[in-house]
């Protein structure tokens, strides 16, 4: 097992700029960032994360400034 970092929803949902109640809801419909439920307590990896948001990343696709 890796050694990785886990952020709580709270931690999670100011990153993204959302409430924890959005973060929630798209935890519940399968549309948010990988999860993980420790004993009732929910965590997010760090990497996972980053992923997420990396896939979800919009621009120009032009390139050019």
């Amino acid at each position: 097992m890796t050694n990785r970092t886990l952020l709580t929803p709270d931690e999670v949902a100011k990153l993204l700029n959302v409430s924890t109640k959005t973060l929630a809801n798209r935890r519940s419909a399968g549309k948010g960032p990988v999860y993980t439920n420790l004993d009732g307590s929910i965590r997010y990896p760090t990497d996972a994360l980053e992923k997420y948001v990396n896939k979800n990343l919009h621009g120009n696709k032009g390139g050019n400034l």
